[in-house]
Formats: structure tokens, sequence, C-alpha cells
């Protein structure tokens, strides 16, 4: 899903700074793409000796996983589909669409205020399972590769933007 020696977080302080505020700063970055949609990635992948074929292997993959998935509601609903960065910075967590097939491009597409996150939460397999909630109770599920160097980064750092400053 990632490349492994690709620093995230130099590449959305360089291509973002247009939408950060002044002093805010890029604490953790992650690669992250809607839970279940990795094998659909795959087929496309695969057949990338023949472009056509792997872009519509990939479709026809991702067709049949879409019509089994529930779509979001609520707040979710305006979290954008495909790879995102995850971006958590000195004041708020941050959504970057992924532009382009094969450039590491980020491209503002959400941001968050701590408050409209209630909890995020991290599970470990395979892959990592990062769970974004909102008030509301709707959420989202992404998918992090586990080979990125620590993915609990991004949970150590939101939890450290919802603590409040000790006095």
């Amino acid at each position: 899903m990632g490349f492994p020696f690709f620093n995230y977080k130099r590449a959305v302080a360089r291509r973002a700074r247009q939408t950060l505020s002044p002093g805010e700063q890029v604490v953790c970055v992650h690669l992250c793409r809607p839970w279940g949609t990795l094998g659909a990635d795959l087929a496309e992948g695969l057949g990338g000796a023949v472009p056509v074929i792997g872009h519509l292997a990939g479709g026809i993959a991702k067709a049949v996983l879409d019509s089994g998935r529930e779509r979001p509601t609520g707040i979710a609903a305006g979290f954008p589909d495909g790879l995102v960065f995850v971006a958590v910075t000195s004041a708020r967590v941050v959504i970057y669409r992924k532009a382009g097939m094969y450039r590491m491009v980020p491209r503002f597409a959400v941001a968050y205020a701590p408050h409209e996150i209630t909890e995020m939460t991290l599970e470990q397999g395979a892959m990592y399972r990062v769970g974004l909630h909102f008030p509301d109770g709707s959420g989202v599920w992404l998918q992090v590769a586990a080979g990125q160097v620590s993915a609990r980064r991004l949970l150590t750092a939101w939890t450290a933007l919802k603590t409040p400053p000790s006095p």
C-alpha cells in the first residue's frame, strides 16, 4: 500500500502548507485506505503490465466490494473514498486525498477539530485498523500497512492533541 522509504510527513508538510494555519505543525502522517478495499486495489495493481486490463479488473473488484459495503452516514459521509493521508497536526486532524495514480501528492479534503472526533481506535493484525469515531455515532474504519513505521504514533499524536495542556 505504501512505499516503505517514503516520508509521508515531509510530503504533506511541504505540499500542504497553504492548508495549514500559521504556526501549525504536522506531527504525524499515515497513508490509509478505507477498510476492505485492499483486494480491489491489488486486482488493479496486478494488471499493471497491461494497464487497461488492470484498470478493468480493479473496477470490477471495486464494484463487487462496494455492492456489499455499507455507505457511511452522518459526519462520516463526508470522509473521502480511496487512498488518503491522515495527518495529525498541532491543532487538528487533516485528511488529504492522494492525487495521481503513481505520485504521492496530497490534496486537501477535510479537516476535523479535536472535538469533532470523539475517539480514535487502533487494532493490530496483519494490517493496522484505525477507527475514527464522530459525535453523531458515525465512524470510518481505515487500514494502514503494518510496514509503516509505528502506526501507533497516529494514535499517540491524536491523544496528545485531545489532551488539554496542563497548567
